[in-house]
């Protein structure tokens, strides 16, 4: 997932509106942050977990515990994140639900 901010806070991201509706209990660990030297780009490892409790990704609730990683990469212009790319496996999600 890749989305740009418009500098403002504003993102433009169907996949978070899913991920909050579908697991609504989700909680987010931050495990590790990398940045560059100039502060311009940075890497965050993060486990998430929940319960599917929610319609979302266009599946009805099965109340099943889920356990992801992913890693998300940002990119920083003058302090504020501007853009960002996500890489889970989504599919990998998808399919336990179902």
């Amino acid at each position: 997932m890749h989305a740009r901010s418009d500098g403002g806070g504003s993102r433009k991201c169907g996949t978070r509106v899913a991920i909050l509706s579908a697991l609504p209990d989700v909680r987010l660990e931050i495990e590790d942050i990398l940045s560059s030297p100039d502060g311009k780009r940075a890497a965050v490892r993060w486990h998430a977990y929940g319960t599917h409790g929610g319609e979302g990704f266009g599946l009805k609730a099965t109340n099943r515990n889920i356990d992801v990683r992913g890693t998300t990469w940002l990119v920083v212009e003058d302090g504020k994140v501007v853009e960002g790319w996500d890489t889970w496996n989504l599919n990998g999600l998808s399919a336990l639900l179902q």
